[in-house]
């Protein structure tokens, strides 16, 4: 996760202006200024990828455009329109309704990804570290836990934070590979 302190600034600077932002209304001002310096972290999220390419096996670095891409495509969904989403995500009590459900979400990431995040039955090691490739699984992977996300987030008191992140979800899924695959859900 970038932290806003690593690609926009003072941390603290940032949640200050927004908690002072949100009785008032104004969150999408405090939004609009951090967008606006979205490049500082498209620039940071490069720099790592960069760092990270010595420790990629050929396939892993074919791959990773599509990481940076999807990291991308998120800061672009989040600031649309300056920070519009963002600011409605946390006006519709989005940071408490991922609060709330905080167990289940974690629940969700670590049945649609048990060998990364399930550490109980075997430690992730040097020798069974995943593969960060981008394919027909792991757009499988993607969309199961987007349906197990926007269903936990669907039990919030708001409709609007679930109704965010599946939008998210989409759209960081049209601007990868997985706009190609067919979908696992049986209409």
């Amino acid at each position: 996760m970038i932290k806003w302190q690593n690609a926009y600034g003072d941390d603290e600077k940032a949640r200050s202006e927004i908690e002072k932002a949100q009785p008032n209304g104004e969150l999408d001002t405090v939004f609009n200024k951090y967008c606006r310096k979205r490049h500082n972290a498209t620039d940071c999220i490069t720099s790592f990828t960069n760092l990270l390419e010595p420790c990629l096996t050929e396939e892993e670095i074919s791959h990773k455009e599509v990481y940076t891409n999807i990291s991308k495509s998120l800061l672009g969904f989040v600031c649309h329109k300056d920070g519009d989403q963002i600011a409605l995500f946390i006006a519709e009590k989005g940071p408490e309704c991922f609060q709330e459900r905080k167990d289940s979400l974690i629940e969700c990431f670590n049945k649609t990804f048990p060998k990364v995040f399930d550490q109980v039955h075997e430690p992730v090691t040097m020798d069974n570290l995943p593969k960060f490739v981008f394919g027909t699984d792991q757009c499988h992977d993607m969309e199961r836990l987007q349906m197990c996300v926007v269903e936990e987030l669907e039990k919030c008191e708001e409709s609007t934070p679930a109704n965010l992140v599946d939008s998210a979800f989409k759209f960081i899924r049209n601007n990868t590979p997985c706009s190609n695959v067919t979908s696992i859900i049986v209409s």
